[in-house]
C-alpha cells in the first residue's frame, strides 16, 4: 500500500505496461489517496485479433475488502480507449484488468491522481460516442406552442411513444407501394358466393384435389334410370336397407388358406368326462406289483455314536442287509459326510451343519459311509435300519 500526497500523481501500483496473456490478469494495490479528489484511468493495448478483456476499478473503507467494484467490458483492446474520471468516494483505491483469450502483444494500463476534480472532458463533432464514455445526468422538458400561443410540455402515452393527433400531410409518400414476401389477407373468406347466369349449359371445374364450395341448392336432372354405377376398382358404400332378390340361401365359405373366426358355442377344448370306473391298460401296475417294489419293513435298529473328530472317521462299515439309515449332528462343528471312503471338507456327500439331520435316500446304500468335522466335539448319533 502506498501513501501519496503530490497534486498529480501517476501511480506506480496500480499502473502497468506489461501484455498479459489469454486469460491472464493484473491487479494493482490498493493506495491511500485521501489527498486526491479525482482518479483517471487510461486503458491501451493491441493484439493480433480482437481481444476482448474487462477493467475493474474498486474502492475500499479499509484498505483490505472492496466495498465497491465496477466492471467495465471491452470487446476489442485495439480500439483507442478514452480515460475515466473517477470520484474519490472511498479512502483506498485499486484497478484491475482481466484479459479474454487473445493474449496481447503491448498492453499499457495507467491510473492517475488529481488533487481538484477535472471539468468535463472535451469531444469534438467528428468523433462517436461509445457504450463506456463517462456522462453528466441531466434533466430536460420538452415544451411545443399550441394554438392559442401559449407553451406547454409535451407528455408521452402510457407506451412511451409521441401521440399525434389530426391529418400528417407526407408530400413524398408514393400511391403505389411494393411489396416484398407474404402478405396476410384477414377478411377474405375463404368461401366465396359464385353467382352463374347464363341460358346455355355451363360447366365449372377446379383443379384436383380442390373441391369447389356451393353454397344452397342444386338440382340435378340426369334422366329417367337405371343408371350404370361403378367403384373404379374400389368400394362402394350403400346407406340404407339393400333388397337381394336372387341371392341363395346357402352360401359357400372359404378361408382364402387361412382360419374363419366362428362366434358363438362350439366343441371347446376341455371336455368333461363322467365315467362310474374306467379299466385299466394291459401291464399296468396294481396295488399288488407296486408292494413287490417296496422295501421290506425293518424289524431291526442299531444305535451309535461316533465321537467328532478333525481328521477322517468311519461312521458305518459296509452291511449288505441295511434298509435305512439317520445321522443326527450333536456337535457344534459342521459334519462332511461321504457316502464312501475318505471324507473330506472337498470330498463329501452332504454337509450337515450343527443340530442337523440326514436320511440315506432310497433305494438304500449299503456301503461304507465316513464323516469328517471342522472341529473335535460332539457326536454323530446313528440309527441303523436292518
Amino acid at each position: 500500500m502506498a501513501n501519496l500526497d503530490d497534486p498529480l500523481k501517476i501511480s506506480e501500483w496500480n499502473s502497468t505496461a506489461t501484455p498479459l496473456g489469454s486469460g491472464a490478469a493484473f491487479t494493482g494495490l490498493w493506495e491511500n489517496i485521501r489527498s486526491f479528489a479525482e482518479v483517471d484511468l487510461v486503458l491501451k493495448g493491441s493484439a493480433s485479433g480482437v481481444a476482448p478483456g474487462t477493467l475493474i476499478f474498486e474502492f475500499s473503507a479499509t484498505g483490505s475488502v472492496a466495498d465497491i467494484s465496477v466492471p467495465l467490458a471491452f470487446v476489442d483492446i485495439n480500439n483507442a480507449f478514452t480515460p475515466v474520471p473517477l470520484r474519490v468516494v472511498l479512502p483506498f483505491f485499486r484497478a484491475r484488468f482481466i484479459n479474454g483469450a487473445t493474449a496481447h502483444t503491448t498492453f499499457r494500463l495507467v491510473t492517475a491522481y488529481h488533487s481538484i476534480t477535472s471539468a468535463r472532458l472535451t469531444r469534438f463533432l467528428d468523433q462517436s460516442i461509445g457504450d463506456n464514455e463517462p456522462i453528466e445526468i441531466a434533466g430536460a422538458v420538452l415544451k411545443a406552442r399550441n394554438t392559442a400561443g401559449t407553451y406547454s410540455n409535451i407528455q408521452l402515452d402510457g407506451s412511451g411513444n409521441l401521440p399525434v393527433s389530426g391529418e400528417v400531410d407526407v408530400n413524398n409518400f408514393p400511391a403505389v407501394q411494393p411489396v416484398s414476401g407474404t402478405v396476410s389477407v384477414g377478411n377474405f373468406p375463404a368461401i366465396q358466393n359464385v353467382a352463374v347466369t347464363s341460358t346455355v349449359e355451363t360447366e365449372i371445374k377446379n383443379d384436383a384435389g380442390n373441391p369447389v364450395p356451393v353454397s344452397g341448392t342444386v338440382t340435378a336432372n340426369a334422366g329417367t334410370g337405371p343408371f350404370p354405377v361403378s367403384d373404379n376398382g374400389g368400394s362402394l358404400t350403400v346407406d340404407g336397407t339393400v333388397s337381394v332378390g336372387n341371392f341363395p340361401a346357402v352360401q359357400p365359405v372359404s378361408d382364402n388358406g387361412g382360419s374363419l373366426t366362428v362366434d358363438g358355442v362350439f366343441f371347446q377344448a376341455t371336455q368333461p368326462v363322467s365315467a362310474a370306473s374306467l379299466p385299466l391298460p394291459t401291464g399296468a401296475s396294481t396295488e399288488a406289483t407296486l408292494a413287490a417294489l417296496l422295501p421290506a419293513r425293518s424289524s431291526s435298529a442299531v444305535v451309535t455314536s461316533v465321537a467328532a473328530s478333525a481328521s477322517n472317521v468311519t461312521l458305518l462299515s459296509l452291511n449288505a442287509n441295511r434298509d435305512m439309515a439317520t445321522i443326527y449332528n450333536d456337535s457344534a462343528f459342521r459334519l462332511f459326510l461321504k457316502l464312501g471312503s475318505t471324507a473330506s471338507s472337498s470330498s463329501f456327500t452332504v454337509r450337515i451343519d450343527s443340530q442337523g439331520y440326514y436320511e440315506l435316500p432310497l433305494p438304500c446304500y449299503t456301503g461304507q459311509i465316513d464323516g469328517i468335522w471342522t472341529g473335535a466335539t460332539g457326536n454323530a448319533r446313528i440309527t441303523e435300519l436292518s
